[in-house]
């Protein structure tokens, strides 16, 4: 069960040396810890605490929302951030929680079930991967996460995700109910360049290590989860559930990257029968 901690009026929470802003809902069972993708918050997932009624803890990601983190790169890069997230659990008061994430937030689950495998029940990813094995193209994507950081802060946030929004991965997040869409463009516009920045830097797919070696300590019970036009994710998450001990893949049609936010029933209802076991355990 979850302790009372002393929150402010923002959600915000100190632990681990970052002032994290934790949005909640309340429910029964194990908590689940949700973790956003690039450019997300926590608040993203409401449309999902609405149709899985569990207690929900949705941090903003270090550079993103209303999470304040050291100010360097260091403090976002993927071992802090799990080593942050960690610290989050002890104040919250939460042993052990079921985790959700998408794109950025998968690769972080990933990293949290291997730094603390006692920390983490179940697992759905959705639109994740292990990272990049090949050392060249490791070090072109992080080149290029180099480029796309310092055009951010260049260009500014507002001509950022006009550009983002148009990008293949992400176009498809127009079928997004509208008011949920809504509220997920009200949000990014209220980041900051440099926090996408660092975050771009710490936590890309080319700087986090690549860790397709070590899925085989990873045994928790994984619900992988893309949408039938992300081909490139559906290849990554069979190669994942070929590593893996414990996963499956579904793939849910007439979405993309965004699967469970573009297709929420039909998400919540492969989600709520994988979770569901875990509360008997």
């Amino acid at each position: 069960m979850l302790r009372g901690v002393d929150v402010d009026d923002r959600g915000l929470i100190e632990a681990g040396g970052v002032r994290w802003c934790v949005r909640r809902w309340a429910g029964v069972g194990r908590p689940v810890l949700a973790l956003h993708g690039f450019t997300g918050r926590g608040a993203d997932f409401a449309p999902l605490a609405r149709r899985i009624p569990r207690p929900w803890l949705a941090p903003d990601l270090p550079g993103h929302g209303g999470t304040v983190a050291p100010p360097d790169d260091a403090a976002h890069a993927m071992e802090a951030v799990v080593h942050g997230l960690a610290a989050l659990l002890d104040a919250l008061g939460a042993p052990m929680v079921d985790v959700l994430g998408y794109s950025l937030g998968g690769r972080t689950a990933l990293h949290l079930a291997l730094a603390h495998p006692r920390r983490v029940g179940r697992m759905i990813l959705v639109g994740a991967t292990a990272g990049m094995c090949d050392a060249e193209t490791r070090v072109a994507r992080r080149a290029a996460d180099a480029a796309l950081a310092a055009r951010i802060c260049a260009e500014g946030v507002p001509a950022f995700l006009a550009w983002w929004r148009d990008t293949p991965l992400i176009r498809s997040q127009a079928g997004i109910e509208a008011s949920a869409r809504a509220e997920m463009a009200a949000g990014r516009r209220a980041h900051t360049a440099i926090g996408l920045a660092r975050a771009l830097r710490g936590m890309g797919v080319g700087a986090m290590p690549a860790v397709w070696d070590r899925l085989c300590a990873v045994t928790h019970p994984i619900l992988l989860v893309t949408g039938a036009a992300d081909a490139r994710y559906g290849a990554l998450a069979d190669r994942l559930a070929d590593g893996l001990p414990d996963a499956r893949h579904v793939v849910l049609s007439e979405a993309g990257h965004c699967a469970h936010l573009e297709r929420p029933d039909a998400f919540a209802e492969a989600a709520r029968a994988h979770l569901a076991i875990s509360a008997q355990d």
